[in-house]
């Protein structure tokens, strides 16, 4: 089958990889999210369970900038796809376009996926818990999250920690 002067596949075949490496973007944003917080989870979960001198507070504030990376790259990937795709669609003939379909709809999508990719890890940071070492708390901006001893001293009268903690 012989391909005519006009070939639109061209243009479509490099959206198609464009927004793959959208949605690939967007998985590791979504690892990035979930990494950032999975530490400051386990350590609530380790205080809620008396293990107040196991838990690692320093792992919580290492998985949340290791999150806070993760969200990065994913958009730095779909910032570098569309600026890609973008210069790939000036490179070809208007044959290879189709008629009345906008070129840019793709890539400002990528464009906002991507800004908003930054914005996430602009507030994960924000939220980012410090640790304090005198106290030996992990501080989240203006408010002081409880060490694992105080969670398990609370929780004590309520009846959820043994009394063997």
């Amino acid at each position: 089958m012989p391909i005519s002067e006009s070939d639109p596949r061209v243009f479509f075949a490099s959206e198609r990889t464009l927004l793959a490496w959208v949605r690939t973007g967007i998985a590791i944003i979504g690892v990035g999210l979930v990494v950032s917080r999975f530490g400051l989870f386990l350590h609530f979960a380790g205080a809620s369970h008396g293990e107040a001198k196991g838990i690692d507070q320093q792992g919580a504030v290492a998985s949340g900038v290791l999150g806070v990376i993760f969200v990065l790259v994913g958009s730095a990937a779909i910032l570098i796809s569309a600026i890609q795709h973008h210069r790939f669609l000036r490179t070809l003939r208007g044959p290879d376009l189709p008629p009345a379909y906008s070129r840019m709809v793709s890539v400002v999508l990528a464009l906002l996926v991507s800004a908003l990719g930054i914005a996430l890890a602009v507030y994960l940071l924000a939220t980012q818990p410090r640790l304090d070492p005198e106290r030996g708390t992990l501080e989240s901006g203006s408010r002081r999250v409880a060490s694992p001893a105080a969670l398990v001293e609370i929780s004590r009268p309520l009846g959820r920690v043994p009394r063997s903690v």
